[in-house]
């Protein structure tokens, strides 16, 4: 298991994207050759580090696909709630105003 602090540092690392490419890379390299597949072993022979194989590999194989990577993205109810929040303040600040604005 990896330690939450190698995991954080991986995940807000600055050569991120660049390592998740180079990932890819290797997966797609090992996955075109005689084993048919990329395994943990390549990928540490690679010089990824555990951490980096359990943050990076998702994002790698949708670039492999060449599907967008899986973006955590707040729920439409929230988006809503968001959207009636900033309503609800302008309602407020033109009733401040005496209802000018």
């Amino acid at each position: 298991m990896v330690a939450p602090s190698k995991l954080h540092a991986a995940r807000t690392a600055r050569d991120r994207k660049t390592r998740i490419r180079l990932m890819a890379e290797t997966m797609r390299h090992h996955a075109s050759g005689p084993e048919d597949a990329c395994t943990l072993r390549h990928l540490y022979a690679a010089g990824f580090t555990e951490a980096e194989i359990e943050t990076y590999r998702d994002d790698a194989r949708a670039m492999m696909r060449a599907t967008p990577p899986v973006v955590v993205a707040a729920s439409a109810a929230r988006m809503e709630g968001q959207r009636l929040v900033q309503l609800a303040r302008k309602i407020r600040k033109r009733a401040e105003a005496g209802g000018r604005a």
